[in-house]
This record gives structure tokens, C-alpha cells and sequence, in this order.
């Protein structure tokens, strides 16, 4: 059995110890699944996912198929971005969890791709790291104290 420091305990949401506290629980929600892939398969930073709208989105089907992203300018680029394939899938599983067919209402092109249900995108940004410190500290990849 691998033992974790209170904070990592903490940080899961669970107590294993009698002397722990819980402070918060932290459910993570599928969103954060499809922020990693899309964050490593389009070369972009969190920060940059906080503000993309579908009317950001475009998906490209040509010899090989992509998304384009026309992303609202930041200190790192201004130009559209190209993903790597293995985005368009995240995108339409994403698009196909916010369809709502009983009321015949497409996604709206205003409507944020990661974790819309936050209308405050720095509250968004926040719960996307931390459902990320919980991940790492649950499958044990934290590092800390790295000096580089």
C-alpha cells in the first residue's frame, strides 16, 4: 500500500488516515479527459482553452482530417492553429454530449467548448487544475520539489 502526505490525501477527496481532515471534494468531470487530449494533440495551453467557442472550431476534411482553430489572440500566437487528427474525435464526442435532440436545439456557436456549465472562465480554468492535481496526486505522477 503506497502511503500519500495529508495534502495529497486531501487533495483526493478522501480520508485514509483518522487524523485526516477533508476539506473538499473533487468530482472530476469528463471535460478534463478531453482537455488533456486536445491540450497535447493541439499544441495550445490551458489558458488558451478557457475562451474557445464553437465559433472557434472549424473542422477541415480534406486529404487529412483536422481542426482549425481561430482562437481570439494571446501572448503566444495569433494565427489559426491546425491540430493533429486525433482532435476531431475529442471534438465531436464533446459535441455530442452537449446536443440536446429532445429539444431539437443544435450547440450553440457561443457556447464554450470545456466546461460551459462556468459562465466565469477563470472559475473554468481554476476547476480544470484542480481536477488536474487530483489526477496526478490519485495515479501517484506528482513530482515534487523538482529543481530544473
Amino acid at each position: 500500500m503506497q502511503v500519500t502526505t495529508g495534502v495529497e490525501r486531501r487533495l483526493c477527496g478522501r480520508r485514509e488516515h483518522p487524523d485526516d481532515r477533508l476539506i473538499r471534494q473533487i468530482e472530476i468531470s469528463p471535460d478534463l479527459n478531453e482537455v488533456i487530449v486536445s491540450t497535447v494533440n493541439s499544441y495550445i495551453r490551458p489558458t488558451e482553452l478557457k475562451h474557445m467557442q464553437h465559433r472557434h472550431v472549424q473542422v477541415v476534411r480534406l486529404k487529412f482530417t483536422y481542426l482549425r482553430l481561430t482562437l481570439p489572440p494571446s501572448k503566444g500566437h495569433s494565427f489559426p492553429i491546425t491540430t493533429m487528427p486525433w482532435v476531431v474525435k475529442v471534438y465531436m464526442r464533446i459535441r455530442a454530449r452537449r446536443l440536446k435532440p429532445s429539444v431539437g436545439q443544435e450547440v450553440s456557436i457561443n457556447e464554450y467548448v470545456f466546461y460551459p456549465e462556468y459562465p466565469n472562465r477563470d472559475y473554468a480554468l481554476k476547476q480544470i487544475q484542480r481536477q488536474f492535481e487530483v489526477l496526478l496526486a490519485v495515479t501517484g505522477l506528482r513530482i515534487k520539489g523538482v529543481k530544473e
